[in-house]
């Protein structure tokens, strides 16, 4: 290591700050949402068969089962395109980590797709459409007889001479 003190290693040791940083606001969003996962995945087995109730939520056993069965199948496809990318672009995977590539496939396809398909909630069934009777109405026809009203005109500045 060299012994200079310089702009360099200030910028070097800045960028290393930033980037342990960043890697552990990534582990603790990964940690926070495999918790999420798992406590949303207990609720999908209680609700595997019969309806679950907490509040206004209501968890439908299809709701349910389609949480597991994407979680399942990112738990499946993630290792599957890890070992493609490795195959292919000589990536160099550390397969030490194939749980926790496993579990992030899980958490992914359960939890990102939830986020991805969700409703906005905005959009509810439409109102039936409310009609009102109303009986017709015929014409009214203007008899030559009634005053017809005076046209709008413009004022002028010989208007007071006119009404004396």
């Amino acid at each position: 290591m060299s012994q200079r003190n310089d702009e360099t290693s200030a910028l070097v040791m800045v960028i290393a700050i930033a980037y342990a940083a960043f890697v552990f606001i990534a582990l603790a969003l990964f940690a926070l949402m495999c918790f999420l996962s798992f406590i949303c995945t207990l609720m999908a087995i209680l609700a595997w068969e019969k309806p679950l109730h907490l509040g206004k939520i209501v968890v439908t056993p299809e709701e349910a089962q389609n949480f597991v069965y994407r979680g399942i199948c990112g738990a499946i496809i993630v290792p599957l395109f890890a070992v493609f990318a490795d195959v292919i672009f000589k990536l160099g995977v550390n397969w030490d980590y194939l749980l926790q590539i496993t579990v992030a496939g899980y958490v992914f396809g359960s939890i990102g797709l939830e986020f991805l398909l969700a409703d906005d909630g905005e959009q509810s069934e439409p109102d039936a459409v409310k009609t009102i009777d109303v009986e017709p109405v015929e014409p009214r026809i203007v008899s030559p007889q009634e005053p017809q009203p005076e046209p709008f005109r413009f004022a002028s500045w010989n208007d007071e001479d006119e009404l004396r």
